[in-house]
């Protein structure tokens, strides 16, 4: 089925439509523990909050079920009116306080600024920060959140203001911590092995093993990265500003703090990262024999569905070893090898 075809049987009004690409929709996955549908829709730009919303309640009209929608535009050119109806309604998920809702926006490029009046309010609504930054990911919008004090400077005009204003009015149910602004605590230490759906705030260790570091659009970088223990792993994300300030390094156990949550864009889950700290490893091993030996038999990642390690890693833990030499006999193919003669080079 089409989009518009799907979009006209929810009697979404036309004028909407032409937003929407004449395309074969994704599949709608439901999720029946939640009750939820979760949909990716393509689109020409970022929603407005209006039809956001009536997308949201002709789901619920037509299937009755939640909706959980994720939006991925052509264009995610970004504006003050755009961001700020859809911070109120996150504001209302998070259950910020009314106080904190009144601030002023400043939107320069891929950076959006909250100016907040006291470094308190910074704080606290920097507990926020993870949160809405992906929540507008969502959505569609490409951008890197941050709240910042307030200074006041000469024939200061601001760019925009968020009303405090609850946004359904009084029809609307307050939140469960009736309005007072959320404190994260102190997060929690999990094992990898016993991580759930749903657990926020918490950390977790790991050994680095995979890293896939990409531009958006916006010029924000996205690192996409699993963790081991041993005995279990994880995918992770974390939003860079430029690609220097990724540090990551594969073969490296790092401590990682964030929120685990199913990502319905990636449709598996994945440990949201607000901290990422290099730690000490969690494996290691020593070759203790006065007498080293030389392996003859060693396959890397270029011996297709027999082996995962990489020519290099190969290489490191031979030299950590003390080991003179390593014979790598991949089966039918000797493409390690340009790499092993850089990383011995390298080391050398």
């Amino acid at each position: 089925m089409l989009v518009h075809d799907f979009l006209k049987k929810l009697q979404i009004p036309k004028k909407y439509l032409g937003l929407f690409p004449n395309i074969e929709m994704d599949e709608l996955t439901y999720r029946r523990r939640q009750k939820r549908l979760y949909w990716t829709l393509k689109t020409s730009k970022i929603l407005s909050f209006e039809l956001y919303q009536q997308l949201q309640q002709a789901i619920l009209d037509h299937f009755h079920v939640a909706l959980h929608l994720s939006v991925q535009p052509e264009n995610p050119q970004a504006t003050h009116v755009l961001v700020s109806d859809y911070l109120l309604f996150f504001y209302d998920q998070l259950g910020v306080s009314n106080r904190l809702r009144s601030s002023s926006l400043v939107l320069e490029g891929d950076l959006l600024s909250i100016v907040m009046l006291t470094k308190e309010d910074v704080d606290t609504m920097r507990t926020y920060q993870f949160d809405l930054q992906e929540r507008l990911s969502v959505v569609g919008f490409e951008l890197m959140v941050d709240f910042v004090l307030y200074q006041q400077l000469d024939n200061e005009e601001p760019k925009a203001k968020i009303s405090a204003k609850p946004l359904f009015g009084s029809s609307h149910q307050p939140s469960a911590n009736n309005g007072r602004s959320r404190q994260r605590g102190e997060p929690v230490m999990v094992e990898l092995k016993h991580l759930v759906e749903d657990m926020n705030n918490i950390k977790t260790k790991g050994e680095l093993f995979k890293l896939n570091l990409r531009q958006l659009k916006s010029g924000t970088y996205i690192a996409n990265f699993m963790i081991h223990s041993g005995d279990d792993a994880i995918e992770c994300t974390k939003f860079y500003k430029t690609e220097a300030d990724c540090l990551l390094k594969e073969n490296t156990t790092y401590l990682v703090t964030g929120d685990y949550q199913y990502n319905s864009y990636a449709r598996n889950h994945q440990l949201k990262t607000r901290d990422i700290e290099e730690i000490a490893p969690l494996f290691t091993i020593e070759d203790r024999d006065p007498i080293k030996r030389v392996e003859l038999h060693a396959h890397s990642n270029f011996s297709e569905m027999d082996a995962v390690s990489s020519v290099e890693s190969l290489i490191q833990q031979a030299y950590d070893f003390g080991h003179p030499g390593l014979a790598i006999t991949d089966h039918m193919v000797v493409h390690a090898f340009p790499k092993a003669q850089r990383y011995v080079e390298k080391l050398l």
